[in-house]
């Protein structure tokens, strides 16, 4: 599923390279299926802004049409939401979601595999913002639309099962999780094989769960297969090893096992490195994991190098005032604390007691 011809490959840089370099006002030019796809490649590249643009523009002329087609409408309301949820705009993107569910529910030929991905989304966006009961029976009815599409036993149906197994952990219902995520595991195995790079999301998903519980066998057991599966389809060096490996140096560091967990995390920050998806968001994020290894062993110069870079990457990204931040301060802090830097650890310390006030006492209106 990962093999492009070469010839493919450069004729679509090709034309990404003519797109993206072309001027406002060739923009105004552009198909809505071109704008469709630079805001895709906009928001691979970590580029919220300009992929808003796009999708807005691909809007603009798809309802332009006497007749739009509601998928297409339907699918960019869709991507455009999931941009706006990578900029934390919730309200904003239910309304486009809510929006495409309504168009999605008159289009009787799609209905239901739009449906399904839509409801999927939504109760995503539920999850995201803690509406757990919200979330679940929105997931429940996107598992049942996938089920009458595809049937009981698919693929498709498995990959819902394990949305829904996520949704329970979060729940604290671990025992519904890992019920939901052992059928979908099953489900994925009868299918398409032990060794197929479809199980790698499913057996991640579950070993979480097992995190959540400190259940660090389990969870590494899991990790190790998910490591095996995908390096074994796609590579060691791919990106998607990267999940994997920052996933087992946060189970390798809960036991303590250091060394283990420094040679995962450095794997995993060179592989990312060379492809900085989303903007640098897992850069950051596998910065911060390795930066709490290094301090636990000691190495302090360059664990407080870590912490400064994801901290200056979080408040420029994300804002000064994201709860990411007030982690990494407080975990900046510990550090401080332990090479005698008491006055900035102390800062520190404050900034991430605000940061968290702030967020206990802000009531959201739904």
């Amino acid at each position: 599923m990962f093999t492009i011809s070469l010839k493919s490959t450069l004729i679509a840089i090709g034309l990404i390279w003519v797109l993206l370099t072309a001027s406002p006002a060739a923009a105004q030019e552009q198909t809505a299926d071109e704008l469709w796809q630079l805001g895709r490649q906009s928001a691979f590249e970590g580029k919220p802004i300009e992929a808003e643009r796009f999708f807005r523009l691909a809007l603009q002329r798809l309802e332009a049409n006497e007749a739009p087609d509601g998928q297409r409408v339907a699918e960019t309301l869709a991507e455009l939401a999931s941009v706006l949820i990578s900029q934390q705009r919730h309200e904003e993107a239910e309304k486009l979601l809510r929006r495409a569910i309504g168009i999605a529910a008159t289009e009787s030929r799609v209905r239901l595999r739009q449906m399904s991905i839509l409801l999927g989304n939504l109760g995503t966006l539920y999850q995201l913002t803690g509406r757990f009961t919200q979330a679940e029976p929105i997931f429940k009815e996107a598992l049942s639309a996938v089920e009458k599409l595809y049937g009981l036993g698919s693929v498709e149906s498995a990959s819902a099962l394990s949305n829904l197994g996520v949704l329970y952990t979060q729940m604290e219902k671990d025992k519904d999780a890992e019920k939901f995520m052992r059928r979908a595991i099953a489900i994925t195995e009868s299918k398409v094989g032990q060794d197929s790079i479809q199980l790698v999301p499913i057996l991640t998903n579950l070993a979480a769960t097992y995190e959540k519980r400190k259940k660090w066998s389990e969870a590494e057991s899991l990790l190790l297969r998910s490591l095996a599966v995908v390096e074994k389809s796609v590579g060691r060096d791919h990106p998607e090893v990267c999940i994997v490996l920052e996933h087992l140096g946060v189970v390798h560091l809960r036991q303590k096992r250091f060394d283990l967990a420094e040679t995962e995390l450095r794997r995993a920050l060179e592989i990312e490195k060379r492809v900085t998806r989303a903007g640098g968001a897992r850069i950051a994020g596998v910065s911060f994991h390795l930066a709490r290894v290094l301090a636990a062993k000691g190495s302090n110069d360059e664990s407080n190098v870590l912490y400064a870079a994801v901290l200056e990457w979080q408040e420029r990204n994300i804002g000064p005032r994201a709860v990411e931040v007030a982690t990494t301060l407080e975990h900046y802090a510990e550090l401080l604390h332990n090479t005698k830097s008491e006055t900035q650890a102390r800062e520190m310390e404050f900034r991430a007691k605000q940061i968290r006030a702030e967020r206990a006492y802000t009531v959201t209106v739904r």
